[in-house]
């Protein structure tokens, strides 16, 4: 039985107008998968329905049923600023119903593993965000979970930081075989991951490994971005003919299998074309266009 399986799940809050969740169906187990998708499409409420903390309107939690093989990392780390490192996992691993043999076990082996064995007697207050962030991933690991959970994890952080969490991520995934879901907006983080499930206004519209999301875009992509106080008609009549393939969305257009000829061919200057190879971004564009117009439509 896969770690995280979900049929048909839908989910509602009072007053949204839609659903927050719309018959999702996902299934995960030992992979990195990433739930990508701004503010509204759906990551967090999905979360809250895999932790227990918001009840489907509809469809079924099939997996996971034990809560207690299930740990997540919030986008605001959830260490004590005035207890050490050290103190604060072996709290963790008491709230876990560890011994204190067990959890200073745990402690002895996560420490190196997440480059925290020099800051275990300092107070998490005084930590840096790379290391708040690596010292909280180590409170979720306390729990010897299978399942890991986590919500914007590098939120806050700098590049060399980011990195280095992505690093230790992906080093204890391999030792602990761990299945984890990574809720992120930023589409270079979902490209780390096996898979990408890309949701938006709450539904499923596609998933799939980073390189099968960009498939149909072919080799290269033109991306039109649209000035916003400027007319799009003319941009819109010059793609019809130039580029019928196209999709729009709210800010502008992807044109698949595009060359450099369609540069030089806009006739307006009110609008940025660029052509280059496809990136996961383009690739949300490209699958949530139809989503983007309905939701236009709705607005």
């Amino acid at each position: 039985m896969p770690a995280v399986e979900l049929r048909e799940v839908s989910a509602t809050y009072p007053g949204l107008g839609r659903p927050a969740l719309d018959g999702i169906s996902l299934s995960a187990d030992r992979e990195m998968v990433a739930l990508l998708g701004p503010n509204g499409s759906g990551k967090s409420t999905l979360m809250r329905v895999l932790v227990g903390l918001h009840r489907p309107s509809a469809g079924r939690v099939v997996t996971p049923t034990d809560r207690k093989r299930l740990a997540v990392v919030f986008q605001t780390p959830a260490v004590d600023d005035l207890l050490t490192v050290r103190e604060n996992l072996l709290l963790a691993g008491a709230l876990h119903g560890h011994s204190t043999r067990a959890a200073r076990e745990r402690l002895g082996t996560l420490a190196p593993r997440l480059n925290l064995a020099e800051i275990m007697a300092t107070r998490c207050g005084r930590l840096s965000g790379g290391q708040k962030r690596r010292a909280d991933l180590a409170r979720a690991l306390m729990a010897r979970p299978s399942l890991l959970i986590l919500d914007e994890p590098t939120t806050g952080l700098d590049i060399d930081a980011r990195a280095q969490f992505w690093r230790t991520l992906d080093a204890v995934r391999a030792e602990e075989q761990l299945t984890v879901l990574v809720a992120t907006h930023l589409a270079e983080e979902a490209e780390r991951c096996d898979r990408a499930v890309l949701l938006k206004l709450g539904r499923l519209v596609a998933q799939g490994t980073p390189d099968a999301l960009r498939e149909p875009l072919g080799q290269c992509v033109a991306r039109v971005d649209l000035r916003p106080d400027r007319d799009p008609a003319p941009v819109r009549a010059w793609l019809d003919t130039a580029a019928p393939n196209a999709r729009w969305w709210s800010a502008g257009a992807i044109v698949p299998n595009a060359d450099a000829s369609l540069v030089e061919s806009c006739p307006v200057d009110h609008a940025t074309v660029r052509v280059s190879a496809p990136t996961l971004e383009d690739a949300y564009l490209w699958h949530t266009a139809d989503i983007h117009a309905e939701a236009e439509a709705f607005a």
